[in-house]
């Protein structure tokens, strides 16, 4: 008779921590019972466990799963032999995972005082199949003590154990870990979101105060905080959204949805980019770091509710655009004369970026047009429905940021700094161009989720922004 095959779930057969997921979505949905829940620690593991099995609900059916363990188990039921799902995550889950993958004839896992690891796992195998042999798959060191009483140990990215002192057992590898390994952390980071903290330099660039050094100097330092600190926000809004970003067909690649970064890794790096981004803060100017503070306060305000809301979300993304440049003027508050935002600088923002951020809802929902009408978007407060309203209000947000500039070259305060102030005005149907164009290919359904990447492919952005520099330049200057 063929040995039964023992599967782990977390980091075997699933590139994830069911476990840990869970409990981020606790501390995000439920937190007096994630505190519950840290206090249940004292009566074990198991306890904490079953406080947040009862709370929490993953879906099964988008796990990260492991194509090559997977396999090897379907090939291990062909052959006739019994294949049972043994994990320390919670039967709630574990039971998810069996109906799913719907090859498992039992399901072992962690519930009633019992936490199913190392040799608690161990004794209720043997319970099950006896002295006979066993072949066991999985992926941590705690698992070690059931490798060396297997007949056959599978190991799941075996480079981070040491060799079993158990000669007997065959020992067999099912590819790699490949987690946390640098492109994916760096990918994690998403650099390619830095772009938008370009933003810091407007105040810089409006107040034609380019030649004094240590502004230019504290302004770049700005550039590098608020990388930084986006970055760590960039981290714990995929910690938190994970469950959501694997139900969609771009997100689900993200390295924490993949299970390419571990969640401890994500948070660790999460730590020390917010760490070293406020410590750089309060070295530049005090205002800068009050200013990075209210940038963490509605960037976590947003990770945790504001994104489900419906319009709130967008008022949230444009206030965190509009506080780069408010930082950019914050920045300079140690010098004799520092830079003090105009008020058409930040109506100009407001609307601008509102614009920006109705077209990312848009371009979500239009991903789910083929659905039912009031299909609702995922982790989100907008239904296919609300199509009709977002390609209204959306350009209406970006007409308005036209019309602010053309007020704001109407105003006496724009002959203070520019030499011909009526060169400005090819500015207007320039942006109005952009803008239009933008919410055409998002009509289409050819832009990008995100109308930044989008902008930092798309070479007539490239050539948009060039012509308003060199409209600014002229009517400086001539």
């Amino acid at each position: 008779m063929k040995p039964p095959l023992y599967v782990d779930l977390d980091g075997t057969l699933i590139r994830a921590d069911t476990m840990q997921q869970a409990s981020l979505l606790l501390l995000r949905d439920h937190p007096w019972q994630a505190i519950r829940a840290l206090l249940a620690m004292r009566h074990g593991r198991h306890a904490a466990k079953d406080i947040v099995a009862a709370h929490v609900t993953l879906d099964a059916a988008h796990f990260p799963y492991r194509t090559a363990v997977l396999d090897y188990v379907r090939d291990a039921k062909a052959q006739g032999r019994r294949v049972i799902l043994a994990t320390g995550s919670h039967k709630r889950y574990a039971d998810a995972v069996a109906a799913h993958v719907g090859i498992f004839d039992a399901v072992m896992a962690t519930e009633k005082e019992i936490n199913l690891i190392g040799p608690h796992k161990l004794e209720q195998i043997r319970a099950d199949c006896g002295e006979d042999g066993f072949e066991y798959l999985g992926d941590s060191g705690a698992d070690i003590v059931i490798f060396e009483a297997s007949h056959t140990a599978g190991m799941v990215g075996g480079r981070r154990f040491q060799p079993l002192t158990n000669a007997k057992v065959s020992v067999h590898q099912l590819g790699h870990l490949h987690n946390n390994r640098l492109p994916d952390l760096i990918r994690l980071l998403r650099p390619h979101q830095w772009v938008k903290n370009v933003l810091v330099f407007l105040p810089l660039f409006a107040s034609h105060r380019l030649d004094e050094a240590r502004l230019v100097l504290a302004t770049i330092a700005t550039f590098i905080i608020f990388s930084l600190i986006s970055s760590a926000n960039y981290i714990l809004n995929d910690l938190f959204d994970c469950e959501t970003d694997r139900r969609h067909p771009a997100k689900r690649d993200r390295p924490i949805a993949s299970g390419a970064v571990t969640i401890p890794r994500a948070i660790l790096l999460s730590a020390v980019l917010m760490a070293a981004g406020l410590i750089g803060a309060a070295l530049v100017t005090l205002p800068l770091l009050w200013v990075m503070l209210s940038y963490l306060l509605l960037a976590n305000l947003y990770s945790f509710q504001l994104k489900r809301r419906l319009l709130v979300d967008v008022i949230a993304l444009a206030g965190m655009y509009t506080l780069r440049p408010i930082a950019g003027g914050a920045a300079t508050a140690f010098a004799e004369l520092p830079i003090v935002l105009s008020t058409w600088l930040l109506a100009f923002c407001m609307f601008f970026f509102a614009c920006i951020a109705f077209a990312k809802r848009y371009t979500e929902l239009r991903m789910q047009v083929s659905e039912l009408p009031q299909t609702p978007l995922p982790g989100r407060g907008y239904q296919t429905a609300d199509l009709d309203i977002l390609r209204v209000v959306g350009p209406v947000n970006g007409y308005l940021a036209v019309m602010v500039i053309a007020l704001y070259i109407s105003s006496p305060a724009v002959k203070t700094l520019y030499a011909r102030p009526e060169i400005l005005w090819l500015i207007c149907p320039v942006l109005g161009y952009w803008l239009t164009r933008l919410w055409f290919l998002a009509h289409r359904g050819v832009l990008h989720d995100d109308p930044v990447v989008f902008a930092l492919k798309d070479a007539k952005s490239y050539l948009a922004v060039g012509v308003c520099l060199a409209i600014g330049i002229a009517a400086s200057v001539f």
